[in-house]
């Protein structure tokens, strides 16, 4: 994913915790482990599976202040037990981001994170993703 140098496209680190690359089956995405947004997003509908419209019209706000709108909500499987849900679709975006809290929530996993990783941890049978 290519990324200008215009101000806008720029992201408020303020609000993003952790840089990582993760593996989809297809192909290597880049995302932000962001422990402050509530939902995952992307502009690569080519990594969703499960693609539906965004039928309520919702719209998210970006860092340099715009409101834009969803395009598409899917799925992103990141693993073969490891699957972003409702992932919205924002092609005016230019970063993946990954919501640490909703990823929790809904793999009933835990986010551990050391000053060079993130570990993820299901809490029921303690197993590693």
């Amino acid at each position: 994913m290519r990324h200008s140098e215009d101000t806008d496209e720029k992201i408020d680190y303020s609000f993003v915790g952790v840089a990582a690359c993760l593996h989809v089956d297809y192909e290597h995405v880049n995302w932000v482990i962001d422990t402050g947004a509530t939902d995952h997003m992307t502009s690569l509908s080519s990594c969703l599976s499960k693609m539906r419209e965004n039928g309520n019209n919702c719209c998210i706000k970006l860092p340099n202040g715009d409101q834009v709108f969803v395009a598409q909500i899917g799925d992103v499987h990141l693993s073969n037990d490891l699957t972003l849900v409702d992932t919205l679709v924002v092609p005016e975006f230019h970063y993946n981001l990954m919501s640490v809290s909703k990823l929790c929530r809904d793999s009933k996993c835990l986010a551990i994170f050391g000053d060079t990783y993130c570990l993820l941890q299901d809490y029921v049978i303690g197993k590693e993703r």
